[in-house]
């Protein structure tokens, strides 16, 4: 009777073996043992949740299994293929358990009789999650490739081909500590884009709360791409090179203006749509870059047909009209848009051997040379019609801002050879230092705005850009005004780095005011709120670059926290409405310049100078790299140009 019963009790546990072993899990049609990290991801999560309950032994028997896989050189990309590795005798993949991915953070399982064959991936983490920790994490380009990863295969940058500016090795001299935090701010980058892709792709901005399109951007509801194009440089530098071939070919593909019956703004068209596209044509030498980069800029032409060439604001690409905003000193053109042309359409000239771009820009220069100049300084609004000036409202912020950029930066671009601009730099700065720049009871230095010889103790987080602008002068030219340019600069961004830490966010404001009671901080609710934007931190970049001060970099680290916990959320990164409150509410849209300039000055901060050399390579106001005429072995010019 006993024996009957153990033989009984055998054949059932036998065959429940029998039906574990051949359980197949719904929707997915394959054994257990061969469900891959992707399709645990696409579970219901009442399975997920038997699943994970049975892999929190960490049993090998229980727990997810992943082929082992060999890299395999594509022969046409030469990129790594993960072929996986057959066992000799069964030719079946060989299987090696893993965490499963939903209860365990994403890790990387070491297999010793592999190590010298595999490659280091990177972690992609879940959008579905809550922000992830601040995890410092080596660099997967000078680390050895000795790990099998659970995530999805992400290409490196190491077999560039041999025309495109080089990337591969850029943590020469870094401390472990500057590589990981180098290595976050790639991670926002993948986040800030994934998202993108996920919800927006091909549209021009991404409303990361929502989860959908951005119609209400600068350039309306017409899909132009402009996060691809604002973005796509800034992949590059990282070494997202899947990501880069993405968003190339989405270009290639997709972009034209033909068709395109809407007012387009010709200033911010020209700084990210020209700009970055001349910067890719630059790191590649891919003509459709260039190629796409003229089209644009013929786009246009038609609104420099002004009495006075000084062209418009506002193009209609399919019909050629043109016009200026109604509320800008009597239909005026604004300083900071016409004057922030010369840097692409100079380049352009040089790389299409064409030279009506040149000329426009040039001619824009001579009439504003020309005029007279209330006390040295330049006003915002100057009239196409007639010439003169519109009010005297004159700004280091919104309106006047990168035209002074633009003077010294084209000195530069042109490898040194357009005095004339250097000049025009140097005259307008010494004369806004002697009239707008002010220091308040506390020390703090800033750049007033002027309306009709007026000081309004106001400066726009705009302006805040300046104090690299002149860090970068007093770098590139030794002058009797360089120790005055420094000491500006350092005051500057100073003042603008606390606009950031008087606040219960850390992140700056619009503007902020100075007065007898406050300073630097905003005071009306309209100006409280921050929008993702650059210019604090394209600060810090110019003068680490310029000063090894160390301070510049915890300052960006500062920067990247307080971005992560205010604006991550799990579809991409959104500025908020109110950087003095804790849990602001958030305004859901993700800049497209927050991928061209605040993550890419982020990530410049925490590289070594070689990575885009300012002896090589000169910034457009949108963060695009341009290469320096003479210096840059990538500059690419046309023939006889």
């Amino acid at each position: 009777m006993a024996l009957r019963f153990g033989s009984v009790l055998v054949l059932l546990v036998l065959l429940l073996l029998v039906m574990v072993n051949s359980y197949r899990l719904p929707d997915l049609g394959q054994p257990l043992e061969y469900i891959s990290s992707e399709n645990v991801l696409s579970l219901p999560r009442s399975l997920v949740r038997r699943l994970s309950a049975s892999t929190s032994t960490r049993s090998p028997d229980l727990m997810v299994k992943l082929p082992i896989v060999n890299p395999v050189p594509d022969p046409l990309t030469q990129r790594p293929v993960l072929t996986p590795v057959l066992d000799p005798l069964t030719q079946k993949p060989i299987l090696t358990p893993v965490p499963d991915l939903l209860t365990q953070p994403p890790a990387l399982t070491s297999v010793p009789s592999l190590a010298t064959h595999l490659p280091t991936l990177t972690p992609i983490l879940d959008p579905l999650s809550q922000p992830p920790p601040l995890t410092l994490v080596p660099d997967a380009l000078t680390r050895p490739a000795r790990t099998v990863a659970t995530t999805r295969f992400t290409t490196s940058a190491n077999r560039l081909p041999a025309q495109w500016y080089q990337i591969n090795d850029t943590t020469v001299g870094l401390d472990e500590q500057t590589i990981s935090r180098r290595n976050v701010v790639k991670q926002m980058m993948k986040h800030s884009w994934d998202n993108y892709v996920r919800y927006a792709w091909g549209k021009n901005e991404l409303r990361p709360v929502s989860k959908r399109g951005h119609s209400g951007s600068i350039f309306g509801s017409a899909s132009l791409g402009a996060t691809i194009m604002d973005g796509l440089d800034t992949l590059y530098i990282m070494g997202l090179m899947d990501e880069f071939k993405q968003g190339r070919d989405w270009i290639a593909d997709n972009y034209s203006l033909d068709q395109l019956s809407v007012d387009l703004s010709v200033f911010e068209t020209n700084i990210r749509f020209v700009g970055g596209l001349l910067t890719c044509f630059a790191l590649t030498g891919d003509v459709m870059f260039r190629d796409k980069a003229e089209h644009t800029a013929q786009k246009l032409l038609p609104a420099f047909q002004t009495q006075t060439g000084i062209p418009n604001a506002l193009i209609n690409t399919k019909t050629g009209s043109s016009k200026n905003y109604g509320w800008a000193s009597g239909g005026a053109s604004i300083l900071s848009e016409f004057g922030t042309l010369s840097l692409e359409f100079g380049y352009l000239s040089d790389v299409t051997g064409n030279s009506v771009y040149r000329d426009k820009v040039d001619h824009i220069r001579q009439v504003i040379k020309g005029l007279e100049k209330p006390r040295g300084l330049y006003p915002n609004y100057l009239n196409p019609k007639t010439g003169k000036w519109g009010q005297h409202h004159m700004s280091m912020g919104a309106l006047g801002d990168s035209f002074f950029e633009y003077l010294l930066k084209e000195w530069l671009r042109s490898g040194r050879e357009d005095q004339e601009a250097r000049q025009m730099y140097d005259e307008a700065m010494q004369a806004i230092m002697t009239h707008m720049l002010r220091t308040s009871a506390g020390g703090l230095m800033y750049f007033s705005d002027l309306k009709f010889d007026r000081l309004e103790h106001k400066m726009d987080h705009l302006a805040c850009f300046s104090g690299g602008l002149l860090a970068l002068g007093a770098h590139t030219l030794q002058s009797p005004q360089s120790a005055r340019y420094m000491e500006v600069a350092e005051g500057i961004t100073n003042t603008c780095h606390e606009s950031y830490d008087r606040t219960a966010t850390k992140l700056g404001p619009e503007s902020f005011r100075f007065t007898e009671v406050v300073e630097a901080k905003a005071i009306r609710t309209a100006d409280k709120y921050y929008i993702l934007r650059p210019e604090v931190i394209e600060s810090y970049f110019y003068m680490w670059r310029v000063t090894k001060d160390p301070k510049y970099r915890e300052w960006g680290w500062e920067a990247v926290q307080a971005l992560q916990k205010h604006c991550w959320t799990p579809g991409g990164y959104s500025g908020i409405k109110n950087v003095y409150m804790e849990d602001s509410q958030k305004d859901d849209v993700q800049q497209s310049f927050f991928l061209a300039e605040t993550l890419k000055y982020l990530y410049l901060l925490f590289s070594d100078d070689s990575l885009l050399s300012l002896d090589e390579w000169v910034f457009n106001t949108e963060g695009h790299p341009v290469p320096i005429k003479g210096m840059n072995p990538y500059y690419r010019a046309a023939p006889h140009t």
